[in-house]
């Protein structure tokens, strides 16, 4: 079983249990060449799984982001959302943000 998050939740602190999954669900527009993109996720604390996408209306969809809680703790997971094809340094577009408080 896991614990779902959305735009809504960002910046806020999220309580989730060592053993569970983690699902973020983030806008994207259609076609966009942008995406969302982990820019910090402590390594003995969270794994991410995979990223998919969900169909949502005629103007946006849904990436999907999948990360496993392993060990107990406070720390904090972001995602920047850039253009993945650009090799040189670029500013974020935006950020997601939270707080887990894994037990």
């Amino acid at each position: 079983m896991g614990v779902e998050i959305s735009d809504f939740h960002r910046g806020l602190t999220v309580n989730i249990s060592a053993g569970q999954i983690l699902v973020v669900k983030l806008r994207v527009p259609k076609g966009a060449t942008y995406g969302w993109q982990p820019v910090r996720v402590s390594l003995g604390k969270i794994m991410q799984l995979d990223v998919s996408f969900e169909l949502n209306d005629a103007v946006s969809d849904f990436q999907v982001s999948r990360f496993r809680m392993i060990s107990e703790g406070r720390t904090s997971l972001e995602l920047k959302y850039v253009r993945p094809i650009k090799r040189e340094y670029q500013p974020p577009y935006k950020y997601f943000y939270v707080t887990l408080d894994i037990n």
